[in-house]
Order: structure tokens, then C-alpha cells, then sequence
């Protein structure tokens, strides 16, 4: 009997020993964040969204915290140690910045850590961004219109409704063929006050009251032919937006309508001999073509009227002989108005 005693005693240590070793493996970090969402609400363009994710080490070995990235538009940095012991708490700092941003936005944010059950943690910011200055409609569209014949449109500019003192200084335009001016010149208070009174006491059927300070647009009759590329530079009284521009766009277009514009062959085309037609349209008639020439030998047209004074159509092909390779000419087209006296088509093709 006392030598199984003394065996006994020798094995215990042993089973022991291992057992208190496999509790020390077992300790692993675990990162536990406050709230993995934060929702700003709304800001405007420009605003600097700032927040502060906390999270806490709740495991029982040392939390690190290898990298932390965000999408595009975010910037983010680690406000405390990469190494956080067990019970401690860490920062992670995330800005938004909205400039040049607008409508809804949403930012994703990712935490690497040596946590075993979450090695990749996500968090995300989320909020609408409005403009601090509306600007009704951006672009201005004015269309097609037609040359000689003046054309008004109207911008509004709506600003915060905390800046009742807000005014429009001045308005430019960078092209002398447009013109732009502020009704009635007064606070956006004056105005926001006899907007907005009765906006949502509107019964149904009737139209919504257009709201903001008014700025009337003309295109003048001498606008050149072509497309309208011009920016309305509106001046403040705001210290936060002392200037924003808006653009203007659009076709002016002359007595004579042509269809298409350009002209384009393939090369199966080519082969085949297929033609292009160009039509010319006057609206007010007395239309005559003087002369149509090309710049290349091999860009064959014939002309004909369709309608006395009103209607020519073009027939357009290549010869047969066109050199492989790929050809790039034009047609020119000499008529009777002196709005556009010359008309240039291009043409294209790639010969095979």
C-alpha cells in the first residue's frame, strides 16, 4: 500500500502541469466597438463631418491593431496605441470631407486587428449633404433656339434659411452675348419671409410657389451660331460663399437646319457603296446652295432640291477607288443667307 501512495504522487505533477500551460494559450484579444454606425444627419457641401469611434478590449489578451483604412472621401487615424491590453479602450478618429459632394453618402471604414473571431472589423458614417446654396436649375439649359431671336430664362438662388440677411451683390457673365440680372434687389429675408408664408397651405391642383431670389437670363439675338458655353459668376454678401458660378448651355441655331452634322462611313459600307445624305431646311424659305466642294478626290456629292427656297438634300459617297487606310474630309457648302453663308460637314470612314 505505501508503494502505490508514492506512485501516485509522482504522476500527479505531470497531469498537472500541462493543464495549467493550456490556460495561458487560451488568452485572446477581443475588440468590442461603442457603435459601428454613425449617422450625421445633414450637412452641407464643404462641411468637415468628425467622429470618434471608441472600442474597448474586452478579451484576455493584448487587442493590436494592425491598419485602419476608409473608402474614398474619408480620412481616418488611430488615436490611441496599436497595442491595448485587456479592459483598455482605443480611439479611432474618421473626417468626412464633403467638398464637391452631394446627396446621400455613405463611407465604410476597416479595422485590422489580431482579434481571431473579427480580424477585419467594419464601421461606417453615413448622412445627407445638401449644397449651402441652392441654385435652381444647374446648368442652365436654354435649349435649341433660334438665331435673332431673343430667349429669357430664369435661375433662383436659394440660400440657408439661417442667413436672412443674405444678398446677391453682383452678377457676371463671361460672354458678352449673354446677359443676367437680379429682380427686385433685397434680403433673402424680405423674400423668404413672402415665399415661404403660404407655401404649404397650397391646395390641391394649384401650382407650387416658386421660392429664392430670381435672376433673369437672356440670350441676346446677336448670340453666334453654335453651342452655348458661357458661366454666370454670382457675387455674396457671405463670407462662407463669397462667389459661385453657374453654367449656361445650349445650341443657338441658324436659318438653316442641316442633318447630320458629321458624316460617317465603314468600311463594309464603303465596299458595298452605300451613300450618306445631307439635308439642308430653311424655315422661312428662300433658301439657295451656291456650290458644294470637297476636300478630297474621293468623296463623291450630288445636289438636289427637294423643296423650291425651303428643302436641298446631298447625296454623299466615296469612290472606289479610295485608298485603304482611314480618310478624314469635309464637305463645304455655299448658300445665299449670310448667317451661314459657309457650312462645313466633316466626313469620316476607314477604307479596307
Amino acid at each position: 500500500m505505501r508503494k502505490l501512495f508514492l506512485v501516485l504522487g509522482m504522476v500527479v505533477p505531470f497531469v498537472i502541469f500541462p493543464f495549467g500551460e493550456g490556460e495561458g494559450q487560451n488568452k485572446d484579444p477581443k475588440i468590442r466597438f461603442e457603435e459601428r454606425e454613425y449617422n450625421w444627419g445633414t450637412a452641407f457641401e464643404g462641411d468637415k463631418v468628425i467622429h470618434v469611434f471608441s472600442f474597448t478590449n474586452t478579451g484576455d489578451g493584448e487587442l493590436v491593431i494592425d491598419k485602419v483604412s476608409s473608402s474614398c472621401g474619408c480620412t481616418v487615424a488611430l488615436l490611441s496605441e496599436k497595442v491595448i491590453p485587456p479592459g483598455e479602450k482605443g480611439e479611432i478618429k474618421a473626417t468626412f470631407d464633403s467638398t464637391r459632394r452631394a446627396g446621400k453618402q455613405t463611407k465604410t471604414i476597416t479595422v485590422q486587428s489580431n482579434d481571431p473571431n473579427e480580424p477585419s472589423a467594419k464601421l461606417t458614417i453615413t448622412g445627407l449633404i445638401k449644397k449651402y446654396i441652392e441654385v435652381k436649375p444647374d446648368p442652365l439649359n436654354l435649349g435649341t433656339v433660334f438665331r435673332g431671336e431673343p430667349v429669357t430664362q430664369t435661375i433662383r438662388i436659394i440660400p440657408p434659411k439661417t442667413l436672412p440677411n443674405f444678398k446677391i451683390t453682383k452678377v457676371e457673365s463671361n460672354q458678352p452675348y449673354l446677359v443676367a440680372e437680379v429682380e427686385n434687389p433685397g434680403s433673402w429675408g424680405e423674400r423668404f419671409t413672402a415665399k415661404f408664408r403660404n407655401l404649404f397651405k397650397k391646395k390641391s391642383g394649384e401650382e407650387k410657389e416658386e421660392v429664392g431670389i430670381p435672376i433673369t437670363v437672356t440670350l441676346k439675338p446677336d448670340a453666334p451660331i453654335g453651342r452655348i458655353r458661357a458661366n454666370l459668376k454670382i457675387e455674396t454678401n457671405d463670407d462662407r460663399k463669397p462667389s459661385l458660378t453657374v453654367r449656361v448651355t445650349g445650341t443657338v441655331s441658324g436659318p438653316i437646319q442641316v442633318v447630320p452634322t458629321a458624316i460617317t462611313f465603314q468600311s463594309s459600307q464603303i465596299k458595298q457603296g452605300l451613300t450618306r445624305k445631307v439635308t439642308l431646311t430653311s424655315r422661312k424659305g428662300g433658301l439657295k446652295i451656291l456650290k458644294v466642294e470637297t476636300n478630297s478626290p474621293h468623296i463623291l456629292v450630288e445636289t438636289q432640291e427637294k423643296e423650291s427656297g425651303k428643302s436641298y438634300e446631298i447625296e454623299v459617297k466615296l469612290s472606289p477607288d479610295a485608298p485603304k487606310g482611314r480618310l478624314q474630309g469635309s464637305l463645304t457648302i455655299q448658300t445665299n443667307f449670310d448667317d451661314q453663308s459657309l457650312i462645313k460637314i466633316p466626313v469620316y470612314g476607314i477604307v479596307q
